[in-house]
């Protein structure tokens, strides 16, 4: 895993294909579409305003229970967009309300450690997970330490690039 910080998740690389990766939640609005309210995934929601809806569709082709009103169980990692320009999703927490989970980083890492492993061709580029809006509550309880976050998202192979600001 490549760790960059000052860099903008967006810069897309200048030649070959690529996957942006977005941190997301389990909450699914009335109208069925995912929660993508704030940071990485409002970003792409702003450009691909069907992704919400795309999201619930394509989590729920890999778990048919996920339920649709509230707040589901974890889903992990999943690509929306296939490459060479695509997009996908990394759940860091179920509700949007509440700190980042370090048990759903690691089920998110592992799932994209694998699939990343089975494109090695291809440029993989995400935020740092927990650590913008997974680290505000308005449910309680603690935010996972950036250290503890890094210790997961260390096993990421080398065409995952991993950006921050600060």
């Amino acid at each position: 895993m490549n760790l960059l910080s000052h860099t903008e998740l967006w810069s897309l690389p200048e030649q070959g294909p690529y996957l942006i990766v977005v941190t997301t939640n389990a909450v699914v609005d009335f109208a069925g579409n995912l929660i993508m309210g704030v940071g990485s995934a409002y970003q792409a929601k702003q450009l691909y305003p069907f992704l919400p809806q795309l999201a619930v569709k394509k989590i729920r082709e890999k778990n048919p229970s996920f339920r649709l009103r509230g707040w589901g169980e974890d889903y992990g990692f999943i690509e929306l967009i296939a490459p060479p320009h695509g997009i996908g999703i990394f759940q860091t927490k179920r509700d949007w309300k509440d700190f980042a989970r370090l048990d759903t980083i690691q089920k998110s890492t592992a799932m994209l450690k694998e699939y990343a492993e089975k494109h090695p061709d291809l440029q993989i580029r995400m935020p740092f997970p927990g650590i913008g809006a997974g680290k505000h509550s308005k449910g309680g309880g603690v935010p996972p330490a950036r250290d503890a976050i890094e210790k997961i998202i260390a096993s990421l192979p080398d065409n995952v690039t991993v950006v921050f600001w600060g």
